[in-house]
Parts: structure tokens; sequence; C-alpha cells
């Protein structure tokens, strides 16, 4: 009698044990891709003109794009911790004249990059990863114009937005999100930074500003394992 107690007892606590561990199906990671978009509030944007023309033409009707793709784990029961890294083409207004030469501003495309962290908590009688949650991710910024590549500034981005899963796998992602990256402040007070890496720095960082701000995404995603 002792021992068939013992044996159920030990069923039970590994099956709570079981029941514990956080993640979904077995799985505790998941890989993604979301593009954000928006009406494009500041210009100049990629499609205001093309990149060797120096005459500033604006459009009526810009628009923001930002791919993300992300790694995820499941942390708690309620909450994920990941990587992302986003890309996106946009254009800006730099001085490709340096101290001592000719005032050249012009309208040109860059590349900016991302690479942060962020952390995901799910709101409501939910498990991670379905359901409502807030996402807040945070990291720095780099961007690259005429085979120069600047390092930008720290970037901050809230989310809020909504989960599902589907066939045990299938992960569908949407949401808005809000913004910040920091505006570049040294260089108005060291001389040295007035380069072109710096000045692409400076302009890049104001455009990706206003790129951020507000976004509305969708994307997909895959549990692994």
């Amino acid at each position: 009698m002792k021992r068939m107690l013992l044996f159920f007892i030990l069923i039970t606590v590994g099956q709570m044990l079981h029941a514990q561990k956080p993640g979904y199906m077995g799985k505790r990671f998941s890989l993604s891709a979301d593009m954000s978009i928006y009406p494009a509030l500041y210009r100049p944007v990629i499609n205001d003109q093309i990149a060797s023309s120096s005459i500033y033409s604006p459009q009526w009707f810009g628009m923001n794009y930002r791919l993300t793709i992300g790694f995820d784990a499941i942390l708690t029961h309620k909450s994920t911790i990941g990587l992302d890294f986003n890309y996106y083409h946009s254009a800006t207004s730099i001085d490709t004249g340096l101290v001592g030469g000719l005032s050249a501003p012009v309208t040109r495309e860059f590349e900016g990059y991302a690479i942060g962290l962020h952390y995901r908590v799910f709101l409501g009688d939910t498990k991670a990863p379905i359901g409502f949650y807030y996402k807040v991710e945070s990291g720095c910024t780099f961007y690259s114009m005429n085979n120069t590549t600047a390092i930008g500034n720290f970037y901050l981005n809230n989310s809020v937005g909504r989960q599902h899963v589907f066939f045990n796998r299938l992960i569908l992602n949407y949401g808005i999100s809000l913004g910040l990256v920091m505006p570049s402040l040294d260089f108005y007070y060291d001389p040295s930074y007035d380069t072109f890496a710096g000045r692409l720095t400076r302009a890049g960082n104001m455009r990706s500003l206003n790129h951020w701000g507000i976004n509305v995404y969708g994307g997909l995603g895959v549990l692994l394992f």
C-alpha cells in the first residue's frame, strides 16, 4: 500500500513539474519577420526623388517601412525575451561639404540598421506566446551611405500587439508601436565630430526619429523548438 501511494505521489509531482514548465507544446523559441509601415510625417523619404538628384522636390505622399527579424525565447508563462534586427531604407538631407570646403547640401538615400534586445509581457488570461502583449525594445542604430558606415544613437521602441498560433507552430503577429531615436548632441559641441560620418550620424538620427515614430506592423513567425 505504501509503495502504491509513493508511486502515485511521484506521478503527480512529475505531472505538476511538467505543467509548470513555460513554453507552448514543448516549444520555447521562435523566429519571426515583421513589416512596419506608416505615412511619413517628416521628409525626405526615398520616393521624394532619386538618389542622384541634388534638387529637393518632395512628393505629396511618402511612406516609412521597416523590416524586423526577431528571435524570441519564452521566459515565464507570461513573458518572453529576445533579440531584434531592424532594417529600413530612407533618405535624408545632408551637407556633404566638410569644414573649410564648399557647402553641398543634397538629398541622399541611406540604409538604416538597428540591433536591440526586447522584453514582452502577455496580458490577461493567457500564456506566452498567445494573446495581447506589451513589448519594450532598446538598442543602437547604424547608418550606411556612400560606402561610409556610421554608428547612430540609442533607440527605444514600445509596442502593443497580439499574437495567434496556428497548427501549433505558425505565429501571426500584429500591432502598433511608438519609437524614439535619440538625436546627436555632440555634433554641436565637438568640432572634431564634423566629418562625413558625423554628419551622416546626425542626419540619420534626425530622419530615424521620425521614421520610427508611429508604426503599425504585422508579420509571421514559427515556433522552432
